[in-house]
């Protein structure tokens, strides 16, 4: 009867050390599964930056040569204006240096 009880209690315990085991093996395994797991969203989340920081850059760069545009064609309106009144200023100025002498 004593010897059932031992043995009984020594395939309880290697049972047991398996359990252990087993569910060491099984926490080591979830573990490195978390890990890659991990490190894919860590990868995927960057990439995705990296993409909508390249998107924003050439938005960005699109609106500026926009912007580049809109203001040397405001210049060049402005330019033009300037030159006419000036043109009107000479013309002006001819006709009074004119009249002076006659």
């Amino acid at each position: 009867m004593i010897e059932k009880t031992i043995q009984a209690i020594r395939e309880t315990e290697t049972k047991a050390l398996d359990i252990a085991k087993d569910a060491e093996k099984e926490s080591k395994d979830m573990v490195a599964n978390a890990k890659r797991e991990a490190e894919q969203k860590l990868s995927e989340a960057i990439s995705a930056a990296n993409q909508k920081a390249q998107t924003d850059m050439a938005v960005a760069k699109e609106d500026g040569e926009a912007n580049d545009k809109r203001i040397k064609e405001e210049a060049e309106k402005e330019v033009a204006a300037l030159k006419a009144l000036a043109g009107n200023k000479e013309a002006e100025a001819v006709a009074a240096v004119m009249n002076y002498f006659v």
